[in-house]
């Protein structure tokens, strides 16, 4: 197996110009990340990264970010539940 990994903030080309030296079979992403106080997305450039890298089978999707205000991922809400 190899690992490599890039940050968030990578345009969507540079992310496939790395990926695509090691032909990844799993992508492990973030749905969002917060720079400057704002929630960025990363639905669009995961999409991109999926129609540009072939050899990808699977996409694993962390749900770090709750795009809504006041809000928690699932598994936030999940977790909190379990501790309970």
């Amino acid at each position: 197996s190899i690992w490599t990994s890039c940050s968030p903030d990578f345009g969507a080309q540079a992310v496939i110009d790395r990926f695509q030296q090691v032909s990844p079979q799993v992508l492990l992403v973030a749905n969002a990340y917060v720079s400057k106080g704002k929630v960025i997305s990363m639905v669009d450039k995961v999409q991109q990264l999926v129609e540009a890298l072939p050899t990808v089978e699977t996409v694993v999707v962390l749900e770090l970010v709750s795009p809504v205000e006041h809000n928690i991922t699932w598994t936030s809400a999940v977790m909190q539940e379990k501790m309970m």
